[in-house]
C-alpha cells in the first residue's frame, strides 16, 4: 500500500492495479437519457445553457489537486468554454491565487453541488495519467456512481451514506480539451439535473446526494515492499514505471435551484 499526497489530505492505492470495477448504480455515464413514456424525451432533456469543469492536477509542490469550476455560456461551442476554464484555473494555480477567474465550486475534492442542468467535464493535467475505460464495455467507464460511503467515525463506529442512482448524466464521450496550446484529456457528459428515471426536475428545496468514483491510470514509479523508490527511478530512467490505477471519489448534491430563480 502506497501514499500519495494531496493539498489536504492523501489517498492510498495499489501495485500494480486495482482489481475490479464497482457495479453500475444506475445509468451508465454514457448512456442516452432514457424513453420516456409520453414520447416526450427530447423536451425533457434540452442541451443545457453551463458548465461544470473539473481539472485533476499536480501543483507546484507536486501535490494532487482539483478545481472545480462553472460558468453561464453564450453563443459558442461548448468546448470555447472548457478552454476558458481550464486556462483559468491553470493560471491561477501556476500563480498561487487566491482570487479564482470564475465561480469555485469546490477544491481538492469536496462536494459539488449543481443547482442548474450542465455541461460537466474532468480534465487531466497531467500527460502520464489516462482516464481507466473500455469503449466497447458499457460500466467501464471515466467515473462510474456508487451506492454508498462506508467509513469510520472519530468514536470508532462504521456508518454509512446512502446515494441516488445515476438518473441524471449521461451523453459521456472522451474528448481533449485546449488550452494554452496544449491538449488536455477529457471526459465530458450532461447532468440533466433530474431526480427520477422519468425525467421530473428537481424542484427548490429538494436535494439528492451522489457520489462517483473517478478511475485513473498513471504512470508511477516503481517501489519495493518497503515502500522506497528503486535504483532506477532514483536516476530519472521514467521506463521502468507502473501503470497504476488511482480511485478518486468525489461526492456532491443535485440541488433545486435557489427560491424565486427559474432554472435554465
Amino acid at each position: 500500500m502506497t501514499k500519495l499526497q494531496f493539498e489536504n489530505h492523501q489517498i492510498e492505492f495499489n501495485f500494480p492495479l486495482l482489481s475490479g470495477m464497482p457495479k453500475l448504480h444506475g445509468a451508465s455515464i454514457r448512456d442516452l437519457p432514457p424513453p420516456l413514456s409520453n414520447n416526450q424525451n427530447i423536451e425533457n432533456y434540452p442541451y443545457p445553457d453551463r458548465l461544470t469543469l473539473m481539472v485533476i492536477g499536480f501543483n507546484k509542490n507536486q501535490q494532487i489537486y482539483t478545481r472545480t469550476r462553472s460558468l453561464i455560456m453564450g453563443d459558442e461551442d461548448v468546448s470555447d468554454y472548457e478552454t476558458e476554464l481550464l486556462e483559468g484555473i491553470l493560471s491561477d494555480i501556476a500563480s498561487k491565487s487566491d482570487f479564482p477567474s470564475h465561480q469555485e465550486l469546490s477544491r481538492n475534492f469536496e462536494g459539488i453541488d449543481f443547482e442548474y442542468p450542465s455541461y460537466f467535464t474532468i480534465c487531466i493535467e497531467s500527460d502520464e495519467w489516462d482516464f481507466l475505460y473500455h469503449s466497447e464495455v458499457r460500466g467501464i467507464d471515466q467515473f462510474c456512481f456508487i451506492p454508498e460511503s462506508i467509513f469510520v467515525a472519530n468514536n470508532g463506529t462504521m456508518l454509512s451514506i446512502k446515494y441516488q442512482e445515476n438518473v441524471s448524466f449521461f451523453n459521456a464521450h472522451p474528448l481533449v480539451v485546449k488550452a494554452n496550446n496544449k491538449s488536455y484529456k477529457a471526459v465530458r457528459c450532461i447532468n440533466y439535473h433530474k431526480k427520477d428515471i422519468y425525467g421530473n426536475p428537481i424542484a427548490a428545496g429538494e436535494s439528492y446526494p451522489f457520489a462517483f468514483t473517478i478511475h485513473l491510470l498513471a504512470n508511477v514509479a516503481p517501489f519495493t515492499l518497503e515502500g522506497r523508490k528503486t535504483k532506477a527511478d532514483d536516476e530519472g530512467d521514467i521506463s521502468t514505471r507502473q501503470r497504476t490505477v488511482i480511485v478518486i471519489d468525489p461526492d456532491g448534491e443535485n440541488k433545486g435551484p435557489p427560491p424565486g430563480t427559474v432554472g435554465s
